[in-house]
This record gives structure tokens, C-alpha cells and sequence, in this order.
């Protein structure tokens, strides 16, 4: 069976306790797993059944330069990117709050009249949870970036100072990763978090991607990968894609539906495996909690 890959990108030097690198392979490693594997197949072939395929999500300098890194090894590879956020040329909020958590040098901190300790690594995590989950919920990414700058300023966090890698790429950087023969496709118009779309507004926020990428670089996306990858398409809603894939470790492996794929994380930093390893540990993780798909939705 194929297994589609994914990952968020690339950077050197990898410290698994600074909230920047999360979800973050780190560079070198990731080169050697590269430079030994059989060559990664177009995501196409390897949802026809034909071999394992690399996609790599979202629209940073950390993502391009996984892309340029699987390129360099002949690999075929996807990157799926958020138009409005090339438009922008903001920081992902989600990568901005892990900027301001790193720059943090409170010991407590306050949240809606509520006092959260700021420690250790557990009541960091736990505060970052905390926050994330906020930042689902607000309705748009302009929202979301005011927010976090406003938390900056509660918490006399300073200036954010983004790392070059977790920067949104350019439209010529766009034009760059494709004319190295990276496959661009669409992961909505925003990060937005699917789940708490209605499914007008999904259908929406994916036409708008689509169209983007049919205009201003002549390339009819058939993909979707859905971000924060554990949200099913919602029912009768018209979507403007083939295929809707996520990453959920909750379900099985590869094809759930005529439409909808599930991909596995593949991350290389420090104290993880190379890729056959954590192929294993994925799909026993999903024998052992495996449900049904439908009630991913619920």
C-alpha cells in the first residue's frame, strides 16, 4: 500500500525544547533520509496505488527549502500553500504565538482573569494549548496575528523576532519552487481550522485557493490538504477538489473514503528514526486507537 508522507519543514539545528522548531525536521538528518530512501512518486501515483509520495504544508521559507531539499535528491514532492498568506506576507498566527511563548521571560502569566504558571515545559505546553485553541476559533487570520501581537504586548514580550524560517515565502519564491519541479497545491485560501467552518464556508475558502493558483500560476490544483489535518470534508458540500487529505494518527493508515486520504507525519529531528521506523510506529499507534472514520467529524 502507498503511504503519503508529510511534513512542515526544515531547519538547522533543531532544539525540540524551543516552541519555534515544533513540527520543525531538522536539516541534516532529514538529508540523509533523503539522500538513502527509494525516490518518493507524485502524489498522484501514490494515491493510484504506485508508491510512497512526500507532501510538505504550508506557505514558509522552512517548507520551500524541505521541498528544494527533496528536489535535490530527485525526489518528486507537493507543497501545499495558502495563497492568502503569500498575499499578505505575514507570519502564520500559529507560528507567531510559538515566537512569543520562546521570548516569554514571565513566570506567570494572565488570561481572561486567570493566572497560568509559565515554568516548565508541561505548563508551557499547557498554555500553548490553551491559546491555540483560541486562536482556532477566531474568525479570520488578520484576527488572529492582532491577537497575539496584543498578547505580546500584555505579557511585555518585546518585539516578536520571527526566525528566517518560519517567514511566509514570496510570489517569486512561489515561482522559484516551481520551476524546480515542485507540485504546488491548495491548502485553503487561510490556515483556517475547517472544523469550525460551516461547510459553505469551507467550500468557499477552498474555491478561493483553488482560483488563485489557476490565475496566477496556470495550475489547476486537484489536492486539498486540510490544515491542522484532523478534520473530515464536511457532507453535500460541494468541495472544489478530488482529494481532501489529512494527517490524523486517530485513524488508519492511507485511503478512508473514495475522496478523502490520510497521510502520516514524517519529521526527522535529533531523538526520532529514519522514515521506515516511524512509518511502523504510525501505523500501530492507529491499530491500537483505531476508529472509523466517520466519527473524525464528530
Amino acid at each position: 500500500m502507498s503511504t503519503v508522507y508529510t511534513l512542515h519543514g526544515v531547519a538547522p539545528g533543531v532544539q525540540l525544547s524551543k516552541f519555534v522548531y515544533r513540527n520543525i525536521s531538522d536539516a541534516a538528518i532529514l538529508d540523509r533520509v533523503l539522500a538513502t530512501r527509494p525516490k518518493f512518486v507524485s502524489l498522484g501515483e501514490a494515491l493510484a496505488g504506485g508508491g510512497d509520495a512526500l507532501t510538505i504544508d504550508d506557505a514558509t521559507i522552512a517548507s520551500a527549502d524541505a521541498a528544494l531539499l527533496a528536489r535535490k535528491y530527485g525526489h518528486a514532492v507537493t507543497l501545499f500553500v495558502n495563497p492568502g498568506q503569500i498575499e499578505s506576507g505575514e507570519t502564520y498566527s500559529f507560528l507567531l504565538l510559538s515566537v512569543l511563548l520562546d521570548q516569554l521571560t514571565l513566570r506567570t502569566v494572565n488570561l481572561d482573569g486567570e493566572t497560568f504558571p509559565f515554568t516548565n515545559g508541561k505548563q508551557k505546553n499547557a498554555l500553548r494549548e490553551r491559546l491555540k485553541v483560541r486562536l482556532r476559533d477566531m474568525p479570520g487570520e488578520t484576527d488572529r496575528i492582532a491577537w497575539v501581537r496584543e498578547l505580546a504586548t500584555m505579557w511585555s514580550a518585546g518585539s516578536l523576532r520571527v526566525p528566517d524560517y518560519l517567514k511566509t515565502i514570496t510570489f517569486d519564491d512561489l515561482k522559484s519552487l516551481i520551476n524546480s519541479g515542485v507540485d504546488i497545491q491548495n491548502h485553503g485560501w487561510l490556515h483556517d481550522c475547517h472544523r469550525r467552518l460551516s461547510a459553505p464556508e469551507s467550500a468557499s475558502a477552498i474555491s478561493a485557493g483553488r482560483e488563485w493558483l489557476r490565475v496566477n500560476v496556470n495550475i489547476d490544483s486537484r489536492y486539498f490538504a486540510v490544515p491542522f489535518g484532523d478534520v473530515m470534508p464536511p457532507a453535500n458540500a460541494g468541495l472544489d477538489c478530488d482529494w481532501w487529505l489529512t494527517v490524523d494518527d486517530r485513524v488508519p493508515l492511507g485511503k478512508l473514503d473514495d475522496d478523502v486520504w490520510n497521510r502520516v507525519t514524517l519529521e526527522a529531528p535529533p531523538k526520532l528514526g529514519p522514515v521506515d521506523q516511524l512509518k511502523k510506529r504510525a501505523q500501530r499507534f492507529a491499530r491500537i486507537t483505531r476508529k472509523r472514520f466517520p466519527l473524525l467529524g464528530a
